[in-house]
């Protein structure tokens, strides 16, 4: 099985027609030769809207990756968009709470912070499920957050076992895992 995994910074690495004009006929050209990609996609980058995260949610739809992730964008010292972050004023600077991926640490100052974390959760089971594409916007301003975290959950865990790494394990193992995610335990 081959498998290829591709980063995509929303709007920030690709922001150019040609740019994603190449990334639009990389992908094909994967998907021709049999080769699985999934895309990691960060939401809440300095200059992020509402607008440019659904834009990123259509590239993926567009490209067709055969899993979608969505994190939230983390500033951490000494890049370069921590430090457009700290210029435009929507950062200052605390690293209390950054490294998480599914939040915003208290410092980030971001317009529409609760529509982008209902988003994050949404990109995964919206690429997987494409006939949500439309009721999107209806979607990220129901306040179901809780809900959309464990149907990105599901999708994750089903593109994960069944997709990218397509193995048979047996019921004691599967067992094992199942009693680990729920209570914490090394299943090995």
């Amino acid at each position: 099985m081959k498998a290829l995994f591709i980063t995509n910074m929303a709007r920030y690495s690709y922001s150019e027609p040609l740019g994603l004009m190449y990334l639009c006929a990389a992908c094909k050209a994967l998907r021709d030769a049999g080769i699985k990609f999934q895309t990691n996609n960060l939401v809440g980058i300095p200059q992020e809207t509402v607008g440019t995260v659904l834009e990123t949610l259509d590239l993926n739809l567009e490209i067709k990756p055969i899993h979608v992730s969505a994190y939230i964008f983390q500033p951490f010292p000494r890049t370069e968009l921590c430090e457009m972050a700290k210029e435009q004023g929507i950062y200052d600077g605390n690293q209390e709470g950054v490294g998480a991926y599914d939040r915003f640490s208290d410092s980030w100052q971001i317009p529409d912070k609760k529509i982008l974390l209902r988003l994050r959760a949404l990109i995964g089971p919206v690429a997987f499920m494409p006939f949500l594409r439309p009721i999107t916007p209806l979607l990220m301003r129901l306040p179901l957050g809780a809900v959309y975290g464990v149907m990105s959950k599901l999708v994750v865990g089903y593109c994960t076992k069944f997709r990218l790494f397509p193995t048979k394990i047996g019921i004691k193992r599967f067992t094992k895992l199942l009693m680990s995610y729920f209570f914490k335990n090394d299943p090995f």
